[in-house]
């Protein structure tokens, strides 16, 4: 009798119609809020999950994710367990390239985000790659950018738009040697306001939204600001996006540009 038992144990662990107990237990609730509280490693606690159902997958990504945020001020771009991936506080929007857009630096927490010619995020035309991250109400956000435009076209920003509107949008850019603010509203853009850059490639571009007013700020160092639109109005949705993109609509060959401390704080 008890041979036959064993018998039918070896074939059920071979054929998989028995689960394993080990994996069970790792897969509950109790157990993956428990290992979190306990874990040393973010990364190595990830994959120990990688064999679970996908809903405790994603959930123990997004309880990576939010590790991660405890630990800096800054937004982390990485996932905690693939630096090539996205963190997935993010949204990405290739645009039309076909090839890698973007690159990401995980010891410095550095994002490389690249433009193929003749991307753009302009008028209707959205062909430039967008890293974004949803947000709800007012907000203030702000990032490092490095970036060597070689025509006045070309350029690197930091925005808001409408998270369900690819054509509602906001931003602040550095392009040429300018640092303008440019807005689009169903579907025109416009350049709101537009001062010379005094500076070399580092910029610290902000942006911030109460309610529909909206003030678009930089600085070279990251504390002295020079606020380039204030009380700008725009209508928005509670549900918005703040966004960085890199667009190189003319200049032949590809664009990139560098993002780094990138922090939002969210209402106001």
């Amino acid at each position: 009798m008890m041979r036959r038992f064993f018998i039918v144990l070896l074939l059920a662990l071979f054929t998989g119609v028995l689960p394993l107990v080990a994996q069970d237990v790792v897969c509950t609730r109790e157990a993956v809020i428990t290992s979190y509280a306990v874990a040393t490693d973010i990364s190595a606690w990830v994959q120990e999950h990688s064999a679970c159902p996908s809903q405790i997958r994603r959930a123990v990504r997004d309880m990576a994710a939010a590790y991660q945020m405890l630990g800096s001020e800054y937004l982390p771009f990485a996932a905690a367990d693939d630096p090539f991936t996205f963190s997935p506080i993010w949204k990405f929007y290739q645009g039309s390239s076909t090839s890698m857009v973007h690159l990401i630096d995980t010891a410095t927490n550095t994002l490389s985000l690249l433009a193929d010619t003749l991307t753009d995020q302009r008028d209707t035309t959205t062909t430039a790659p967008i890293l974004a991250y949803p947000v709800t109400g007012d907000v203030m956000a702000q990032v490092k950018l490095t970036f060597t435009p070689l025509g006045d076209k070309d350029g690197a920003a930091l925005g808001i738009r409408a998270a369900q509107n690819p054509n509602n949008w906001i931003r602040i850019q550095r392009s040429g040697m300018t640092v303008d603010v440019v807005a689009d509203t169903k579907g025109t853009t416009s350049v709101i306001n537009s001062l010379p850059f005094e500076g070399e490639q580092d910029v610290y571009l902000k942006i911030e939204r109460v309610g529909a007013q909206f003030t678009l700020s930089y600085s070279v160092n990251g504390d002295d600001w020079r606020e380039v639109t204030s009380d700008q109005n725009q209508v928005f949705p509670q549900e918005i996006e703040v966004y960085l993109t890199t667009f190189w609509p003319v200049t032949p060959g590809a664009g990139q540009a560098i993002f780094s401390d990138m922090k939002v704080s969210e209402g106001g």
